[in-house]
C-alpha cells in the first residue's frame, strides 16, 4: 500500500509539472519563467500587462506555436507576446535563453507598447516571422512601439521579415550581436528597421546573409559603429534622417551599396569605414550636410556616387585603391586623400559633373578634374599595394596633408592619433614607426 501511494504521488507530481509547463503562459499572474520548467509553450498571444515585469531565467527555452506558411500568420495561428509591461531576459554566455518555433515554421514575435525597461542579454531568436493582429502587421522578432529595448550578446537567425523593428519614437540599443540568414524568403527584409522618429544604436554587431542590414527612415539620432556587414542588399539605408546619423569604424564586405543616404535633413557622418568589394561604397541622393572622412575604398565598382546633391560633397583623408571608379557624380571636393591603382578615378553621371582635388596624391591629370597642390604620378609607397595600405617610412604622403578645421576625425582606421607629425598624413592611415 505504501509503495502504491508513493507511485501515485510521484505520478501526480510529474503530471502537475507537465501541466504547469504546458499551461503556464495562460496564467495571467505568472511572470517568472525558469529553466527547470522549460520549454515554456506559447500558443496564441501571451500578454504582459502594464506595471508587470516578465523575468526569464538563463537557459530557459521559450517555444512558440508556429506555422509553415510565413506569408499568412494570424494571431490564432502562431504564438507571440504582447507587452505593455517589461521583459527581463538575462541569459549567460554558456546558457542562453532561446526563443524558437515549435516546428520548422515561423512564430509571431514579441511586441512592446509604451514599454520602458526591457533587456535581452545572451538570447537566441530563430524563425520569427510576423503576425496580423486586427489589421496591424507586427513585423519582427522584437517589435517596438514607443518603447525602449536593450539587446546585447544575442543572435538572430532566419527571422523572416525584420529581426528588430522600432516604430513611433522607440529607442533600441543593440550591442555585440549577430544577425544571419541562410534562407531567402518571399518577403524582402532587413535585419534592423527604425522609423518614425525612432533612434537606433548599433555597436559591435555582425550582419550576414540574404537581406539588407539596417534601414532608417525619418529617424532621430542614430549610430552604427564597429560592425561587420556582408549582406546581399544595402548594408545601411537612411531616408530623411531628422537628426544626426553616425556611421563609423564599420567593415562593409561585398554586396550591393554599402551606405545609401537619401534626403537627409541633418548631418550624416561617415567616418573611418572600410568599403571592400562593394557595388557602391557610398551612394548619396539629394543630401545636405555630409562628413565623409578617413574611409578606405578598395575593390569597389564605385567608391562614392552621387547623382544629385543640394550641397558640396567633401571627402577628407580617404584612400581609394584598386577600384573600378573612385568617384562618380557632381559637386565632389576631395582633400588629403590618396588615389592609386584604380581603373578610373572619376566619371561624370549623365554627361555632367566635376571633381576638385586638393592636397592629395593622384596618378595623373584627367578632364573635368580640378587639381591644386597635389602629388601627381608618384607612388604612395604602401606597405603592400594589394593588401596593406599603411604608409611605408619613405612615403611622400607623410605630413603632406593640410590640417583643415573641417576635419572631425581624431583617429585613423587603426585608432591611432591623427597628426603625429607637423601635419596630417594623406589617406586613411597615419604613419607610425
Amino acid at each position: 500500500m505504501r509503495y502504491l501511494l508513493f507511485f501515485l504521488i510521484s505520478f501526480l507530481l510529474v503530471s502537475c509539472s507537465d501541466n504547469i509547463t504546458g499551461n503556464k503562459p495562460q496564467d495571467p499572474n505568472d511572470f517568472y519563467w525558469s529553466k527547470n520548467e522549460s520549454p515554456i509553450i506559447i500558443e496564441g498571444k501571451f500578454n504582459v500587462p502594464l506595471n508587470e515585469t516578465l523575468v526569464i531565467e538563463a537557459g530557459t527555452i521559450v517555444s512558440f506555436q508556429s506555422t509553415d506558411d510565413p506569408n499568412g500568420n494570424y494571431t490564432d495561428e502562431v504564438g507571440w507576446i504582447e507587452s505593455f509591461g517589461n521583459i527581463r531576459a538575462i541569459g549567460a554566455e554558456n546558457d542562453s535563453i532561446k526563443f524558437i518555433s515549435q516546428t520548422e515554421g515561423a512564430w509571431g514575435g514579441i511586441i512592446f507598447r509604451n514599454s520602458t525597461i526591457n533587456n535581452f542579454v545572451n538570447c537566441h531568436f530563430e524563425n520569427a516571422a510576423y503576425v496580423w493582429n486586427s489589421n496591424e502587421l507586427l513585423r519582427a522578432a522584437i517589435h517596438c512601439v514607443e518603447s525602449y529595448v536593450n539587446i546585447s550578446s544575442s543572435t538572430f537567425h532566419n527571422c523572416r521579415m525584420q529581426s528588430i523593428y522600432a516604430d513611433s519614437a522607440s529607442v533600441v540599443s543593440v550591442n555585440n550581436s549577430i544577425f544571419y540568414k541562410n534562407t531567402s524568403y518571399e518577403n524582402p527584409s532587413v535585419y534592423i528597421y527604425a522609423q518614425c522618429e525612432s533612434s537606433a544604436s548599433i555597436v559591435y554587431c555582425n550582419f550576414s546573409g540574404f537581406p539588407g542590414g539596417v534601414r532608417l527612415s525619418n529617424n532621430n539620432y542614430s549610430i552604427v559603429s564597429h560592425s561587420d556587414f556582408n549582406t546581399i542588399c544595402e548594408c545601411i539605408y537612411s531616408y530623411e534622417s531628422n537628426e544626426e546619423l553616425i556611421v563609423e569604424n564599420n567593415h562593409f564586405l561585398n554586396g550591393g551599396t554599402a551606405v545609401y543616404i537619401s534626403k537627409n535633413q541633418s548631418a550624416v557622418k561617415i567616418l573611418n569605414n572600410i568599403f571592400d568589394g562593394c557595388e557602391k561604397g557610398i551612394n548619396l541622393w539629394l543630401n545636405y550636410e555630409n562628413y565623409i572622412q578617413g574611409n578606405l575604398f578598395m575593390n569597389c565598382d564605385v567608391g562614392t556616387y552621387s547623382e544629385a546633391s543640394h550641397d558640396e560633397i567633401n571627402i577628407y583623408n580617404s584612400t581609394f585603391v584598386n577600384n573600378e571608379t573612385c568617384i562618380a557624380g557632381d559637386n565632389f571636393f576631395v582633400y588629403n586623400s590618396i588615389i592609386s591603382g584604380n581603373t578610373d578615378y572619376f566619371q561624370q553621371v549623365m554627361g555632367m559633373g566635376s571633381l576638385t582635388i586638393t592636397q592629395s596624391l593622384i596618378p595623373f591629370y584627367i578632364n573635368c578634374v580640378n587639381v591644386t597642390y597635389c602629388i601627381v604620378g608618384e607612388s604612395p609607397q604602401f606597405v603592400d599595394v594589394i593588401n596593406d595600405f599603411h604608409l611605408s617610412s619613405s612615403s611622400p604622403c607623410i605630413d603632406y596633408g593640410y590640417n583643415y578645421t573641417n576635419i572631425i576625425i581624431n583617429y585613423d582606421l587603426d585608432s591611432n592619433t591623427r597628426i603625429t607629425g607637423e601635419s596630417i598624413d594623406l589617406g586613411s592611415y597615419e604613419y607610425t614607426d
